[in-house]
């Protein structure tokens, strides 16, 4: 459901946002009613729209055809003795080398006359990735507390729930961003909120509520523009988080200078694996690949260091492959939603759940509007710690509690796990 939504809001709704007449509205980096024909605009609507069926196929495949018979019902997982008892030696070494990077990097953001970091030099990237481990050292207390606090209201979950969310935002403050506090929080959320019971219909309308006050400060503090109203959402819908007006850039650029052919895939894929080895000690790539941001760097601005414009998947799908790369890519998203979907659903331990829950929120929110390369880094340096964890949790927990994240649902019912029944028809 989240990626399909999260689709319509960067590429549906950013188009009627951006093809609206707003007065003190500003397009955007690349306005696509000025430097399009009204043909090619039609032809970007129609691509748009191919997009939205390739990624809605993508997440419904294998979903079953009956809708009378819900796929699942997630449950309360809980920790177990074996968590328990690696929690606490975890949380002793996470903790400290976390904060320590955190002190790190607030110290250098501090010198710089910015509100959003871009980028970081001077060998702070470690720093900056070792400070989102904070995140999962946090989220490993509250998932410790609400698994030993509950009750049939489920207060002391959303206190614990709340409580984290608010000291990972706080934690994140460096940043300036506003999608990384939403991709950080919402896999504890996910994870908690069956043990909310009653409480959720509180904590769920004033979660949202605390969020959309958050996003709206957070967006008029970075734009000055938004004091006069109406721009400031359409803009952010428009061209801050929508990606459709660049869609029209990939179409101009593919036909005036050809397709890529993966060249910007390539390129990001290189520029992850330059970090794993430059972080081990190895020499690095060196390519003449451009990523996708460079692309709209030497396009847009003539420049080759300025690379903070990030055109956005439907931009990069159809620079390298056309309409085909469009379909493929999304089917491929949607289809990777659903798998990793059914895997949180099945998930034998809370920690492992906690995991799937992270990898599916990447795919929800570091792909659509961002490039190929930035979810590897999320994964990698950013998620060291929680796939590590996730692992040992399932290694330790699997002769006691099955295979089963991997079983099908008829393995799983004649395991020693408790099937999930389907509905009645009545």
């Amino acid at each position: 459901m989240l990626i399909v939504v999260n689709y319509v809001l960067t590429n549906i709704v950013s188009g009627v946002a951006h093809l609206l007449q707003v007065e003190g509205a500003r397009r955007g980096y690349y306005d696509a009613q000025v430097w399009l024909e009204a043909g090619q605009l039609e032809e970007i609507v129609i691509i748009q729209a191919i997009g939205l069926i390739a990624v809605c196929c993508g997440a419904a495949w294998g979903l079953p055809k009956n809708g009378l018979e819900p796929t699942r019902v997630v449950g309360a997982k809980t920790l177990t003795s074996n968590d328990r008892k690696m929690v606490a030696p975890i949380l002793f070494v996470l903790i400290p080398v976390s904060a320590w990077a955190s002190y790190k990097i607030n110290s250098y953001v501090a010198t710089l006359d910015t509100e959003r970091v871009i980028a970081v030099s001077g060998g702070m990237a470690r720093y900056s990735y070792m400070s989102h481990w904070l995140v999962w050292a946090i989220s490993l207390l509250v998932l410790y507390f609400a698994a030993s606090h509950s009750d049939n209201v489920g207060t002391w979950p959303a206190i614990a729930l709340g409580l984290g969310v608010v000291a990972i935002a706080a934690s994140l403050q460096w940043n300036g961003g506003r999608s990384i506090i939403v991709v950080m929080t919402l896999p504890l959320i996910l994870v908690i909120l069956p043990r909310l019971h009653g409480a959720r219909f509180l904590a769920i309308p004033l979660g949202l509520f605390v969020a959309a006050v958050y996003m709206v400060q957070l967006t008029a503090e970075r734009s000055a523009r938004f004091q006069s109203g109406s721009a400031g959402f359409v803009e952010w819908v428009d061209w801050q988080w929508g990606r459709f007006s660049m869609l029209g850039f990939a179409q101009q650029h593919a036909d005036e200078g050809g397709f890529l052919f993966g060249e910007t895939i390539l390129a990001g894929i290189t520029q992850f694996l330059d970090g794993v080895f430059r972080l081990v000690g190895l020499a690095g790539f060196d390519t003449e690949w451009q990523s996708s941001a460079n692309v709209a760097a030497e396009s847009l601005l003539r420049s080759g260091t300025d690379i903070y414009i990030v055109p956005g998947m439907s931009a990069e799908l159809f620079m390298n492959f056309g309409v085909v790369g469009i379909i493929c890519g999304y089917f491929v998203i949607g289809r990777a939603c659903g798998w990793v979907d059914a895997r949180f659903a099945n998930s034998s331990t809370l920690i492992t759940q906690l995991a799937w829950a992270y990898i599916g929120t990447l795919l929800v929110f570091r792909t659509i509007p961002v490039d190929t390369a930035s979810a590897y880094s999320y994964l990698t340096f950013s998620g060291a710690p929680l796939l590590g964890i996730a692992l040992l949790s399932y290694w330790r927990n699997k002769p006691d509690l099955g295979d089963s994240e991997y079983a099908s649902p008829k393995q799983r019912q004649s395991s020693r796990l408790p099937a999930l029944q389907p509905a009645s028809r009545k």
